[in-house]
Protein backbone atom coordinates (compact mmCIF):
# COMPACT_ATOMS: atom_id res chain seq x y z
CA UNK A 1 0.00 0.00 0.00
CA UNK A 2 1.25 3.52 -1.10
CA UNK A 3 0.96 6.16 1.73
CA UNK A 4 -1.12 9.21 1.28
CA UNK A 5 1.49 11.68 1.41
CA UNK A 6 3.58 10.53 -1.73
CA UNK A 7 0.31 11.25 -3.44
CA UNK A 8 -0.82 14.16 -2.08
CA UNK A 9 3.21 15.48 -3.51
CA UNK A 10 1.96 14.03 -6.97
CA UNK A 11 -0.99 16.55 -7.30
CA UNK A 12 0.71 19.57 -5.26
CA UNK A 13 3.85 18.59 -8.05
CA UNK A 14 1.17 18.55 -10.98
CA UNK A 15 0.01 21.90 -9.35
CA UNK A 16 3.37 23.36 -9.28
CA UNK A 17 3.77 22.83 -13.03
CA UNK A 18 0.52 24.01 -13.76
CA UNK A 19 0.81 27.11 -11.89
CA UNK A 20 4.67 27.75 -13.86
CA UNK A 21 3.03 27.19 -17.27
CA UNK A 22 0.62 30.24 -16.31
CA UNK A 23 3.22 32.37 -14.85
CA UNK A 24 4.17 35.75 -16.27
CA UNK A 25 2.31 39.01 -16.47
CA UNK A 26 -0.82 38.73 -13.46
CA UNK A 27 -3.52 41.18 -15.09
CA UNK A 28 -5.97 39.56 -12.91
CA UNK A 29 -4.00 40.56 -10.13
CA UNK A 30 -3.94 37.33 -8.70
CA UNK A 31 -1.48 36.40 -5.55
CA UNK A 32 1.00 33.20 -5.37
CA UNK A 33 -2.11 31.73 -3.67
CA UNK A 34 -4.79 31.88 -6.35
CA UNK A 35 -2.16 30.91 -8.49
CA UNK A 36 -1.67 27.63 -6.65
CA UNK A 37 -5.44 27.30 -6.70
CA UNK A 38 -5.61 27.90 -10.12
CA UNK A 39 -2.95 25.19 -10.74
CA UNK A 40 -3.89 22.62 -8.64
CA UNK A 41 -7.91 22.91 -10.18
CA UNK A 42 -6.30 21.77 -13.21
CA UNK A 43 -4.02 19.20 -11.70
CA UNK A 44 -6.01 17.48 -9.46
CA UNK A 45 -9.12 16.74 -12.31
CA UNK A 46 -5.60 15.61 -14.28
CA UNK A 47 -4.31 13.70 -11.54
CA UNK A 48 -7.47 11.73 -11.74
CA UNK A 49 -8.16 11.59 -15.45
CA UNK A 50 -4.20 10.17 -15.76
CA UNK A 51 -4.81 7.46 -12.82
CA UNK A 52 -7.74 6.16 -14.90
CA UNK A 53 -5.67 5.80 -17.91
CA UNK A 54 -2.39 4.49 -16.50
CA UNK A 55 -4.66 1.95 -14.25
CA UNK A 56 -6.42 0.97 -17.71
CA UNK A 57 -9.50 1.75 -16.47
CA UNK A 58 -11.76 3.12 -18.95
CA UNK A 59 -15.17 2.54 -16.94
CA UNK A 60 -13.55 4.92 -14.51
CA UNK A 61 -12.27 7.03 -17.85
CA UNK A 62 -16.24 7.52 -18.78
CA UNK A 63 -17.39 7.65 -15.36
CA UNK A 64 -15.30 10.83 -14.58
CA UNK A 65 -15.89 12.27 -17.99
CA UNK A 66 -19.44 12.43 -17.21
CA UNK A 67 -18.99 13.82 -14.06
CA UNK A 68 -16.95 16.45 -15.08
CA UNK A 69 -18.85 17.86 -17.67
CA UNK A 70 -22.17 17.55 -15.92
CA UNK A 71 -20.42 19.24 -13.19
CA UNK A 72 -19.13 21.79 -15.43
CA UNK A 73 -22.63 22.80 -16.79
CA UNK A 74 -24.09 22.88 -13.60
CA UNK A 75 -21.89 25.47 -12.50
CA UNK A 76 -22.12 27.39 -15.75
CA UNK A 77 -25.87 27.07 -15.52
CA UNK A 78 -26.37 28.13 -11.99
CA UNK A 79 -23.34 30.91 -12.64
CA UNK A 80 -25.73 32.60 -15.78
CA UNK A 81 -29.35 32.14 -14.11
CA UNK A 82 -27.92 33.72 -10.37
CA UNK A 83 -25.71 36.02 -11.32
CA UNK A 84 -24.33 36.40 -8.08
CA UNK A 85 -21.21 39.48 -8.07
CA UNK A 86 -18.23 38.43 -7.17
CA UNK A 87 -16.63 39.98 -4.11
CA UNK A 88 -14.10 41.93 -6.45
CA UNK A 89 -16.83 43.25 -8.28
CA UNK A 90 -15.11 42.20 -11.61
CA UNK A 91 -18.33 39.95 -13.12
CA UNK A 92 -21.46 38.65 -11.86
CA UNK A 93 -20.27 34.64 -12.06
CA UNK A 94 -19.76 34.12 -8.54
CA UNK A 95 -21.98 31.49 -7.38
CA UNK A 96 -21.12 28.83 -7.39
CA UNK A 97 -17.06 28.48 -7.80
CA UNK A 98 -16.44 26.16 -10.29
CA UNK A 99 -12.92 25.94 -9.56
CA UNK A 100 -13.91 24.57 -6.43
CA UNK A 101 -16.69 22.42 -8.11
CA UNK A 102 -14.40 20.69 -10.88
CA UNK A 103 -11.67 20.31 -7.92
CA UNK A 104 -14.33 18.71 -5.38
CA UNK A 105 -15.49 16.72 -8.40
CA UNK A 106 -12.06 14.85 -9.07
CA UNK A 107 -11.15 14.19 -5.79
CA UNK A 108 -14.38 12.87 -4.93
CA UNK A 109 -14.08 10.43 -8.19
CA UNK A 110 -10.68 9.28 -6.82
CA UNK A 111 -12.25 8.51 -3.17
CA UNK A 112 -15.23 6.67 -4.48
CA UNK A 113 -13.07 4.64 -7.57
CA UNK A 114 -10.39 4.35 -5.63
CA UNK A 115 -10.59 4.98 -1.97
CA UNK A 116 -9.15 6.92 1.14
CA UNK A 117 -5.40 6.72 -0.40
CA UNK A 118 -6.39 8.47 -3.33
CA UNK A 119 -9.34 10.43 -2.42
CA UNK A 120 -7.41 11.95 1.22
CA UNK A 121 -4.38 13.69 -0.22
CA UNK A 122 -7.07 15.36 -3.36
CA UNK A 123 -9.52 16.52 -1.02
CA UNK A 124 -6.90 18.60 0.76
CA UNK A 125 -5.58 19.82 -2.61
CA UNK A 126 -9.36 20.77 -3.79
CA UNK A 127 -10.01 22.23 -0.22
CA UNK A 128 -6.71 24.42 -1.40
CA UNK A 129 -8.32 25.39 -4.21
CA UNK A 130 -11.62 26.71 -2.38
CA UNK A 131 -9.43 28.72 0.13
CA UNK A 132 -7.67 29.88 -2.47
CA UNK A 133 -11.27 31.36 -4.13
CA UNK A 134 -11.82 33.54 -1.02
CA UNK A 135 -8.27 34.48 -0.31
CA UNK A 136 -7.95 35.96 -3.77
CA UNK A 137 -11.79 37.91 -3.39
CA UNK A 138 -12.95 35.91 -6.14
CA UNK A 139 -15.82 34.13 -4.04
CA UNK A 140 -16.91 34.23 -0.58
CA UNK A 141 -17.37 31.15 1.68
CA UNK A 142 -20.94 30.27 0.15
CA UNK A 143 -19.70 30.11 -3.32
CA UNK A 144 -16.71 27.69 -2.46
CA UNK A 145 -19.18 25.21 -0.34
CA UNK A 146 -22.22 25.33 -3.07
CA UNK A 147 -19.44 24.52 -6.21
CA UNK A 148 -17.49 21.62 -3.26
CA UNK A 149 -20.99 20.66 -3.05
CA UNK A 150 -21.85 20.16 -6.85
CA UNK A 151 -18.49 18.35 -7.54
CA UNK A 152 -18.82 16.19 -4.71
CA UNK A 153 -22.55 15.04 -5.28
CA UNK A 154 -21.90 14.47 -9.04
CA UNK A 155 -18.86 12.39 -8.08
CA UNK A 156 -20.82 10.28 -6.02
CA UNK A 157 -23.94 10.47 -8.22
CA UNK A 158 -21.67 9.29 -11.50
CA UNK A 159 -18.74 7.12 -10.05
CA UNK A 160 -18.80 3.75 -8.88
CA UNK A 161 -15.89 1.33 -6.50
CA UNK A 162 -13.58 -0.07 -8.94
CA UNK A 163 -14.78 -3.46 -8.85
CA UNK A 164 -17.40 -2.78 -6.83
CA UNK A 165 -21.85 -2.86 -7.51
CA UNK A 166 -23.40 -0.43 -9.83
CA UNK A 167 -26.57 0.99 -9.16
CA UNK A 168 -28.44 2.92 -12.06
CA UNK A 169 -32.01 4.31 -11.66
CA UNK A 170 -34.09 3.46 -15.25
CA UNK A 171 -36.81 5.35 -16.82
CA UNK A 172 -38.60 4.47 -19.44
CA UNK A 173 -42.12 5.35 -21.44
CA UNK A 174 -43.83 3.00 -19.10
CA UNK A 175 -41.40 1.37 -16.20
CA UNK A 176 -39.65 3.24 -13.23
CA UNK A 177 -36.67 0.77 -12.16
CA UNK A 178 -33.18 0.42 -11.46
CA UNK A 179 -30.12 -1.99 -12.89
CA UNK A 180 -27.42 -3.84 -11.26
CA UNK A 181 -24.33 -3.94 -12.26
CA UNK A 182 -20.97 -6.07 -10.65
CA UNK A 183 -18.09 -6.05 -12.56
CA UNK A 184 -16.24 -9.48 -11.11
Amino acid sequence: MTPVLPRLLVILLVGSLCTELQAGENPLGRTRTGDVGDGLQVAIPLTALVTSWVKGDDQGTRQFATGFAVTLATSYGLKSVISKERPDGRDDESFPSSHTAVSFHAAGYLHERYGWKWGLPAYIAASFVGYSRVHDDRHDEQDVIAGAALGWVAARWFTTELGGVQVTPQVGEDFVGVSVYKRF
